[in-house]
């Protein structure tokens, strides 16, 4: 480390520059009642990704809300925390998401100062050895929890201002790369969605038969569920992919972990196998799993009873129409695999022949393998990324010698 850089901590640096590090409203503060399908959209845990925000199926409250709860509104340059569950991770607030609510279940951290790069302490944040620190400081034996006597004692390095903006401009440009690509995955699931939906309205893009062939069936007639328990430690080389690393919107993985060995209640999955949150707020979470792995029982795991039928599985388990019928069939403490043991495999659903469904496959399978191939792109930019941050944290390694390395 350089002479000039300071130790520091995260309380040191609200104090000196009027920063905050505070709780979300509580529950008593805002109600289940109070959200609303318009409005202002309120940041929970599950829209907490690496480094940001996901919107995709965000929570929101009326304006008379946002004024009652004005000390939780969100301002670019933020930084919000999960208060259970995964505390390592955080989200960067943009100016995409100023005005947005802080939601009960986080944390906000605001640095004040102007001689403090509010980009630079979010990297800072997400350096393997200051998420190793929260980790072990995490209270609770069965689910950590973070509060902000813990975040006031997160120890940081910090450089110079200008080194602090020329290290955050560098992997801001990196970030920018898995973005672009990001996007390209989510397009093209968008595309293949629609051609879905063309297709079940009988007018097939690539040219086919009309919808007289199909016969009327059920989601359980084209996929099986998947229940291949796994002891913890018995895959220790499989990724582990909790239910919050399903996608909102892509169909195709972003981040997954190492397997974790404490880690219980494990289900192996294969690739090509569906994945789907089994409950009620991760219902619309639905990927194609590009390796095979290890999920928990909060997920389910489906197969395809014939290959030619993988698209078109994958796209009517993504479809609203499918996701709010399985919201339908749980009601209330209905435990997972009762939503679909007698509720989501009775979805009724139009099935094509199997020549039809060979031909929509061949039709959308460049966009499914655009999708994949992007995961797989995307992984390799983070892990460039990944590997520039401690040595540009560190010192060990200049900005304009990264930012070189990544042109």
């Amino acid at each position: 480390m350089n002479t000039n850089w300071r130790a520091t901590t995260l309380g040191d640096l609200e104090s000196e520059g009027g920063g905050v590090i505070q709780t979300g409203p509580f529950g008593s503060q805002l109600h289940s009642s109070d959200y609303s399908q318009t409005g202002s959209p309120v940041v929970m845990p599950t829209n907490i990704r690496e480094l940001r925000i996901d919107p995709a199926g965000i929570a929101r409250v009326s304006p008379k809300h946002v004024a009652r709860l004005s000390r939780h509104v969100l301002r670019a340059g933020d930084i919000v925390y999960s208060r259970r569950g995964d505390v390592e991770k955080c989200a960067l607030i943009t100016e995409d998401e100023a005005g947005w609510l802080c939601g009960t279940g986080c944390l906000l951290v605001r640095v004040g100062s102007e001689e403090v790069d509010a980009r630079f302490v979010a990297y800072s944040l997400s350096h393997p050895e200051t998420r190793a620190w929260i980790s072990q400081h995490a209270v609770g034996a069965t689910m950590p929890n973070l509060n902000t006597s813990i975040l006031r004692k997160v120890p940081l390095t910090l450089p110079p201002i200008q080194e602090q903006r020329a290290i955050a401009e560098t992997l801001a440009a990196m970030d920018d790369k898995i973005k672009s690509n990001r996007r390209v995955g989510e397009l093209s699931a968008a595309l293949a969605q629609d051609h879905f939906r063309a297709w079940r309205a009988g007018l097939p893009p690539w040219g086919g038969s009309s919808r007289e062939t199909w016969r009327q069936g059920r989601l359980g007639d084209v996929v099986e569920l998947v229940k291949v328990p796994a002891k913890a430690g018995e895959y220790p080389d499989l990724p582990y992919v909790p239910i919050d690393m399903l996608p909102l919107r892509s169909l195709g993985l972003e981040e997954y972990r190492a397997n974790d060995e404490a880690q219980s209640s494990l289900l192996r999955f294969e690739e090509n196998d569906i994945l789907i949150g089994a409950m009620r707020v991760y219902f619309h979470r639905v990927v194609l799993a590009p390796f095979a792995g290890l999920t928990r029982t909060t997920s389910f795991v489906l197969r395809a009873r014939d290959e030619a039928f993988l698209p078109f599985s994958l796209l009517l388990c993504n479809e609203a129409s499918t996701i709010s019928y399985a919201q339908s069939t749980s009601k209330g403490s209905t435990m997972p695999y009762a939503v679909w043991d007698g509720g989501l495999a009775e979805l009724p659903t139009a099935i094509p022949p199997r020549d039809e469904a060979v031909a929509f496959s061949e039709y959308v399978r460049p966009l499914l393998n655009r999708v994949r191939d992007g995961f797989r792109e995307q992984r390799r930019l983070s892990a460039m990324r990944d590997a520039l941050l401690p040595e540009l944290l560190s010192g060990r390694i200049q900005a304009r010698e990264a930012a070189e390395a990544i042109r």
